[in-house]
């Protein structure tokens, strides 16, 4: 990933502190600074040359972070080590002796970072299995196989044996996993409404195996980080530099209630699609187009079905409604 120093980043900030930030945004949890000075030279370069970590950008620096050699050496760590376990409430779906899936609330966390070691999801998960004797250390940050944003509710699913893990997570990859997904939005579009309950939608999804007739505008385009703020992803149809490939389908079912289908899992890919049909999510400050943009905690936006293949080849359907 390459990033240009502008004016929108304050300069004087050290260059360890912000590749720790910029990690975290792109969703690679690093566990700690010293961790990131230990391989400093091989994966940071500023303007093209090894610097210092403790380096003070200023504007109209390029700063080259290599976050695959970082994710290739976190693939060698424990990535259970500072994940501790933690007693929380679970609103678990469904339980087999391979997965669990869960309703996640609106405003936690899903897994620890350097700020945030406790309460998130992957504690409770964690402390949850530990307490039933099932928890395998092996598991990497206790079966996490995706992820959902701060704000969003919703079903995730959690891999209870290192099998079942590597499996769900090349599915989840290959994008072979149908999620589905409810938005309430502000502002307006020209998206036609067809009235239905969003129990009979996903009844007829799963009668047409997921095939989305004409009542679906399809969404295709590219995602990448926005220029202006680097806190938010930005969707345009042609492609722009480190952008990658965004397919959505959504669909109208209210004067402000939208069913979404991603075939591509990008970071704020919803969120990011909805803003730029010119329909934020409610309570979404981030993708608003004020001045006093933020990382909201919580926004109306929830997974509503996920539906896979597990390990013995069978179909499994979860949803909400």
């Amino acid at each position: 990933m390459i990033v240009t120093i502008g004016r929108d980043i304050k300069s004087g900030v050290r260059v360890d502190i912000f590749v720790l930030e910029q990690l975290k945004l792109m969703g690679v949890e690093v566990p700690s600074r010293s961790f990131l000075h230990k391989m400093f030279k091989e994966v940071i370069k500023v303007n093209g040359k090894e610097v210092k970590s403790s380096y003070k950008l200023k504007y109209g620096d390029v700063v080259n972070i290599s976050e695959e050699k970082i994710e290739q050496e976190l693939n060698k760590q424990d990535k259970n080590i500072g994940i501790t376990a933690q007693e929380g409430k679970l609103d678990i779906i469904h339980e087999t002796e391979q997965y669990l899936v869960i309703n996640k609330p609106k405003g936690i966390t899903v897994h620890p970072g350097i700020k945030n070691t406790e309460n998130t999801l992957v504690n409770f998960v964690r402390g949850y299995l530990e307490k039933k004797g099932e928890f395998n250390p092996r598991l990497n940050r206790a079966g996490l196989v995706h992820r959902l944003d701060k704000g969003v509710s919703g079903i995730m699913v959690f891999a209870k044996t290192v099998e079942s893990q590597e499996y769900l997570q090349k599915e989840f990859e290959n994008h072979t996993v149908k999620k589905i997904y409810l938005a309430k939005t502000e502002g307006s579009c020209e998206l036609t409404i067809y009235n239905q309950s969003v129990k009979g939608e996903l009844d007829t999804l799963l009668k047409r195996n997921f095939e989305m007739d004409s009542t679906w505008t399809l969404y295709e385009g590219y995602i990448g980080r926005d220029r202006r703020n680097r806190l938010r992803m930005k969707f345009k149809k042609e492609k722009f530099p480190n952008s990658k490939k965004a397919i959505s389908f959504v669909k109208r079912i209210g004067e402000n209630e939208f069913l979404i289908s991603i075939e591509t899992g990008r970071m704020h890919q919803i969120r990011a699609t909805l803003a730029h049909i010119g329909i934020p999510i409610q309570g979404d400050t981030l993708y608003r187009k004020t001045k006093k943009d933020g990382i909201p905690e919580e926004i109306e936006l929830e997974s509503i079905l996920i539906s896979f293949k597990d390990m013995d080849e069978k179909t499994v359907t979860f949803r909400l409604y």
